[in-house]
């Protein structure tokens, strides 16, 4: 009689307390260690179902966050075995064992026994060695637990006075009373009555080396850090031989020019100097082939421009007769007429080629070997960042290969656009910012799973020589001799427009008043319109019939507003929303006692 009462006003006195449909009568681990930190659990676990259930979810935890500058631990479960097991799964944190059987329900007393082992390998201490052991954690079992019995099996003997073992919510320090045996191998002891929430947790410290045969869990990582380093090493330095012996630039002497060499246009002149053909070089030929007679350039109230071609070109080269057949569609040329057909694919798709065909041969603007050099160098940077992609998988899992994937690859991506060629000086202190912001990132993802030490190194080692071979790329622009000869005249007139001392203009516009229109468009490919204009404040300059800005001329410096404006609506007008690249084809670019739930293993279980 007295038991029925027991069992008819336990499950009243436990609703409030279990969350579950079971309560635990009697809960029995048995873990034995070896010499190599690897602990062989036995659980048998007796429940009393309160309500039908299929069984039961034991959940064992194998990894563990880090902790005051330590890094995260992942141990290994293998070996399982269990009765009644319906299946096995893992979620990257916790091992969960499904118990039980799902065409049948449980109710009242059950048990079920499962065994396991649970490889930690060598722990973090440099000063001691450890066994902290969750018998029952803290967040495990939401559900009251009537006996704890527990007992811990070691390879070698251990002093009573190194050995805690508490209880209670986690973080308690409340000391439960242990067993050891008289060899000193085993550990042993008991807990009762454990509501939700509480825990058992066991910790012995031993001296450093006691466990003689574990293995560092962060060797791996170690091997294949200085694996990474080494491949790094060749790469690099195979890259600075390619520099070395094929990427130096040649010297450039550039002699004054006084007009454009061997008669070629803006826009052969611009890609001479940085291999682009834009939207600054379209509107500098707009001028050139005004200055010729072939177009009108006519501004309205709104600032907008038409282009009205003159008449057709007469021996033009290829390439400028394709920019000119792919901008004049239409007699009538606007903004609208030039998006809708399409005018900065054509650029990318005919004329650049065009240029570069021109650009070839005996006209080749660089040195073949250098180019070669360069390709390969830029083929070492794929390789590094893929190297380093391996390094982080071994490092970190391959759970995390695709945030390293995607790091290396904004890497990656941040270096090739650093090699472009002609990399101004804002971007470049832009890319050391961004390539800082990236190393902060990856120290950060890899020290959640290895020491800060190996992170910092291994972010170093692929960060550092990335830029340095991006720089390199850079860097390899030999140019071929006739290259070296045309770049020293085109930036020798370059030097001109931008320093001639205003009496030579004055005595050159003497002997030819257009002459400010037929140097204008070339300034304009330089960047250098505004200047060009300056230069000729307060003297008279010959009206022309081909441009005609909003109110007049009135000031020449009209023609480098045109420049700007041109440059606006170029880039919001008529380039496609689509593109996000460069303007039409310009490259882009020690010990303490523990507490209660401190440990490690443990878990829980949950019913289903």
């Amino acid at each position: 009689m007295r038991r029925l009462l027991i069992l008819i006003i336990l499950p009243l006195l436990l609703m409030p307390l279990s969350a579950e449909s079971f309560v635990m009568d009697r809960y029995s681990v048995s873990v034995t260690v070896d010499s190599a930190r690897v602990m062989h659990f036995e659980e048998r676990m007796d429940l009393d179902f309160l309500y039908p259930s299929h069984g039961i979810i034991r959940d064992i935890q194998y990894y563990f966050p880090g902790y005051d500058g330590y890094p995260d631990t992942r141990a290994e479960v293998s070996d399982i075995r269990a009765s009644e097991a319906e299946g096995v799964r893992s979620d990257g944190r916790f091992v969960s064992i499904v118990l039980g059987d799902a065409e049948r329900l449980i109710t009242g007393p059950h048990s079920f026994a499962i065994s396991y082992d649970f490889d930690m390998g060598k722990d973090h201490y440099d000063d001691y060695d450890e066994v902290y052991i969750n018998i029952v954690s803290a967040d495990g079992w939401d559900t009251y637990i009537g006996e704890v019995y527990y007992s811990i099996s070691l390879p070698f003997p251990v002093s009573a006075e190194r050995i805690w073992v508490t209880h209670g919510q986690y973080g308690s320090v409340a000391r439960l009373p242990f067993t050891l045996s008289d060899d000193g191998l085993v550990v042993s002891g008991s807990a009762f009555s454990l509501c939700p929430g509480e825990a058992v947790t066991v910790r012995i410290e031993m001296d450093e080396g006691y466990f003689i045969d574990a293995v560092d869990p962060h060797a791996m990582v170690r091997h294949a850090f200085m694996i990474g380093l080494v491949l790094t090493g060749f790469v690099v330095i195979v890259a600075i031989i390619l520099f070395v012996r094929f990427g130096r630039q040649n010297r450039v002497i550039a002699p004054v020019e006084f007009g454009p060499p061997d008669g070629l246009s803006p826009m052969d002149l611009s890609y001479i100097l940085d291999g682009s053909v834009g939207d600054d070089e379209v509107g500098a030929m707009l001028f050139y082939w005004a200055d010729k007679g072939y177009v009108e350039i006519e501004e309205d109230e709104r600032g907008r421009f038409t282009f009205s071609k003159i008449r057709e070109p007469e021996g033009m080269e290829r390439r400028e007769a394709l920019l000119f057949r792919s901008f004049f569609t239409e007699g009538i040329v606007d903004a609208y007429t030039l998006r809708v057909s399409g005018f900065p694919e054509k650029l990318r798709r005919y004329v650049m080629p065009a240029m570069a065909d021109f650009f070839s041969g005996p006209r080749e603007l660089y040195d073949g070997k250098g180019s070669k050099a360069r390709k390969a160098v830029i083929f070492l940077t794929v390789a590094l960042a893929l190297i380093h992609v391996a390094v982080a998988a071994v490092i970190c899992g391959p759970d995390t290969l695709p945030v390293a994937v995607v790091i290396a690859f904004m890497a990656f991506m941040a270096s090739r656009a650093l090699s472009s060629r002609n990399v101004p000086a804002p971007a470049l202190l832009f890319m050391v910012f961004f390539f800082t912001i990236l190393g902060f990132s990856y120290v950060s993802f890899l020290s959640s799973v290895v020491p800060s030490a190996i992170a910092i190194a291994e972010t170093v080692s692929f960060l550092v020589p990335l830029f340095l071979l991006s720089v390199m790329t850079s860097r390899m622009i030999r140019r071929s001799e006739y290259g070296t000869y045309i770049y020293s005249k085109t930036l020798g007139f370059k030097e001109y427009i931008d320093k001639v001392e205003k009496d030579r203009i004055a005595m050159l516009s003497e002997e030819d008043p257009r002459y400010f229109y037929h140097i204008l468009s070339y300034a304009m490919a330089f960047g250098l319109a505004e200047r060009w204009c300056a230069k000729f404040s307060g003297m008279t300059v010959a009206d022309v019939s081909w441009y005609r800005p909003y109110g007049g001329i009135g000031d020449l410096m009209a023609y480098s507003y045109f420049s700007r404006r041109w440059r606006s609506i170029y880039r919001h007008d008529v380039m496609p929303p689509r593109s996000s690249g460069g303007h039409g084809g310009r490259p882009t670019f020690s010990g303490s006692s523990g507490h209660a739930g401190g440990g490690f293993s443990g878990g829980g279980g949950r019913s289903w």
